[in-house]
């Protein structure tokens, strides 16, 4: 039972599918630099261009949280939806070690669901004195474009874990490769925005 229980823990983790709003004496942090932003929509801002996101090089924080970028597909548009999707994980990446939520930032790169998971994973954390260090590896392995819409499959060798507050580990062996699927929209000729994820321990891929 207890394994059981570790390996719901470490999914509900590493997904960020736990809903709800902070307690009130942990409020959720929200970056100042981003507070005059507005609110999160479904429509990204009509300035929003592919070079306001953030590099889909290796991006590494002073806690030593890290995405890391493996093998990526060679088409224009394929390329381009896929290091969307890196911009997303590693401002995810950051949200989750950091539990600040950079609004700015997160509307770069995601819209929908996928916007709203970022959100409800930075308030469980904060609510459970919960932070995520370690990193990410990401293989792209598949992008399928039509129209304005893609699909996206990767690899993601995983070295993430939970920590408290006092920087102990508190999961016992997380595992190790996740298979991430991603649906994307196109909002310019090279403007793609993240609108769901889903995550899937595999043994390896």
């Amino acid at each position: 039972m207890r394994a059981v229980a570790a390996v719901t823990l470490v999914l509900a983790l590493f997904a960020a599918g736990c809903a709800g709003e902070p307690e009130a004496d942990e409020p959720l942090v929200i970056d100042e630099a981003a507070s005059s932003a507005p609110a999160p929509s479904a429509t990204p801002s009509p300035s929003l261009s592919a070079s306001a996101r953030p590099s889909a090089e290796a991006s590494t924080d002073d806690k030593g949280t890290a995405v890391v970028v493996g093998a990526m597909p060679s088409g224009r548009a394929q390329l381009a939806a896929a290091e969307a999707y890196v911009d997303y994980l590693k401002v995810r990446s950051e949200a989750f070690n950091t539990v600040r939520l950079d609004l700015a930032a997160l509307s770069s790169v995601a819209v929908g669901d996928a916007l709203q998971s970022v959100q409800s994973g930075v308030a469980y954390r904060s609510r459970k004195k919960l932070h995520m260090v370690g990193g990410l590896e990401v293989d792209v392995t598949d992008v399928s474009v039509r129209g304005r819409t893609a699909r996206l499959t990767a690899c993601l060798s995983n070295s993430t874990a939970e920590a408290n507050r006092k920087g102990r580990i508190v999961e016992q062996d997380p595992p190790p490769f996740y298979r991430g699927t991603a649906d994307l929209r196109r909002f310019g000729p090279d403007v793609w925005l993240v609108s769901t994820v889903d995550y899937h321990e595999v043994t390896g891929c």
